[in-house]
């Protein structure tokens, strides 16, 4: 009830691309991440030692943290697309410094991740992947802007 009739139309285009990218990242997360990931770290285990001994409470500790990161994560087109059409980054500014962006991921992924590189890298992945995805949407806004500003 709040939004002028153009911003209604850009929430109701964007919108369900928010829920889309939000359960293909939280899926992926649920059917991906978690289940390799503690296979992952139970491997790594030395059952003469130590017997795996996970609570249902550090389970859905770990499943919540992890679907929700990347159903965050998820997101990131469109994060990459709304500051390009504001104009606070342009696509050269994502092309440009890309080496810090990827950084940038690999840090994010490390802090919602457990310990272990198997799902740090599994998160990451995707985030690169998206970081593409996010690129080539930023390059066609970037167009449009350039051919409205030539023809004003």
């Amino acid at each position: 009830a709040g939004l002028y009739r153009q911003e209604r139309g850009v929430v109701y285009r964007r919108l369900p691309w928010a829920f889309v990218l939000l359960a293909l990242g939280v899926g992926f997360g649920y059917f991906g991440v978690v289940p390799y990931g503690l296979f992952y770290l139970v491997k790594l285990m030395n059952f003469g030692q130590v017997q795996p001994m996970l609570s249902v409470n550090q389970y859905f500790s770990l499943l919540f943290t992890l679907t929700a990161a990347l159903g965050i994560v998820f997101q990131l087109p469109l994060l990459m697309m709304a500051l390009t059409k504001v104009g606070l980054v342009r696509h050269e500014g994502w092309k440009k410094n890309w080496r810090y962006v990827i950084l940038g991921m690999v840090v994010v992924s490390a802090m919602f991740t457990p310990p272990d590189p198997f799902t740090q890298v599994m998160m990451a992945t995707p985030m690169c992947l998206l970081y593409l995805v996010g690129l080539f949407f930023t390059r066609r806004i970037d167009a449009k802007v350039s051919e409205r500003a030539e023809g004003a």
